[in-house]
């Protein structure tokens, strides 16, 4: 009897020293993602790729209502075939319209999301790094964390990894 009563103490006192020895962490990705250089060059990169897409769509339109016009201005003078033709090319050229209307915020989306992707990996390639070296078990995200009744903040380590401290 005794030798059990040993032996669970000495379980329940390793189990405690065991407990304390992990090591948890904590990080907040999003602060940490506007304050690294690449995301700066990824927002560059996606106000033009914006403005180039905007550009195309206004183009479209441009071309649309430039043969609207033709079509307008000549219908007494143009013939039946080319009247066909260019009522063709306004149905062509207006579901184009509609179609990249109905994409373009899609399109837009996903090439952000690959930038900030990209970004993203970096972190938790950074992160991952910190936890082997440092001994962490878990290092979580600050930012939707309900409570912190303790851990690290792992951010220092986190951005020197990443070369922006």
């Amino acid at each position: 009897m005794k030798k059990i009563i040993v032996l669970a103490l000495f379980g329940t006192m390793f189990m405690a020293a065991n407990a304390q020895q992990q090591k948890f962490g904590y990080l907040n990705t999003q602060e940490l993602i506007t304050q690294m250089p690449d995301y700066a060059e990824a927002q560059k990169k996606h106000e033009k790729f914006q403005k180039d897409q905007q550009q195309k769509y206004q183009a479209m339109v441009a071309s649309y209502q430039a043969k609207e016009a033709e079509y307008t201005s000549g219908a007494a003078v143009l013939t039946q075939t080319e009247k066909s033709m260019l009522e063709l090319e306004l149905q062509t050229l207006g579901a184009q319209i509609q179609e990249l209307e109905q994409t373009l915020p899609q399109i837009i989306q996903n090439h952000q999301n690959e930038l900030i992707g990209k970004i993203i990996t970096k972190v938790q390639v950074a992160a991952d790094a910190v936890g082997k070296e440092k001994g962490f078990i878990y290092i979580f995200d600050s930012s939707i964390l309900l409570y912190n009744g303790g851990g690290e903040d792992v951010s220092t380590y986190v951005k020197n990894k990443l070369g922006i401290l």
